[in-house]
Order: structure tokens, then sequence, then C-alpha cells
């Protein structure tokens, strides 16, 4: 079976958000700033590349996409509370 890039990159992106996170300052806010730069690179590389044949899987992974960026800033937030 042959994998496409847009897998590498979507299994890149779990690996540096589970993995990596896991064990940079956990609990901190240098965790929650360099979780937010990951998800915003992938976010823009996402809408740079638009993998998918189908536009409404772009547009659903795009959202997604957004909300996971966001969420990282609100526990930033929470975190500097």
């Amino acid at each position: 079976m042959m994998f496409c890039s847009k897998q590498v990159a979507e299994m890149w992106r779990k690996v540096l958000l589970t993995g990596v996170m896991s064990v940079i300052s956990p609990g901190s806010m240098l965790q929650v700033m360099i979780a937010s730069l990951t998800s915003l690179v992938f976010l823009v590389a996402h809408s740079r590349a638009w993998p998918f044949a189908d536009d409404s899987k772009n547009r659903m992974k795009l959202g997604a996409s957004a909300v996971q960026c966001s969420c990282s800033v609100g526990q930033g937030k929470a975190v500097s509370s």
C-alpha cells in the first residue's frame, strides 16, 4: 500500500501534537504556544495545498484545523490566568 504525502503530513501533525507536546514543559505556556504554532503551520499548509479532490472534504478539514487552532489559543489564555 502506498501512502500519499497528505497522509504522511497528517501523521506528523498527530505525532507533533501528541507525542512531542507531552514532553515539552508540561503545563506551561511554552507548551501551549508551540502547540498553537504547530496547529497554525498545518492549517496554513492545508489551505495552500488543498489536498483532497472533493472540496467539501477540504473545507471540513480546514474548519477542523481552525477550531483546533482556536482551542489551543483559548487554552493558552486559561493557562496564563
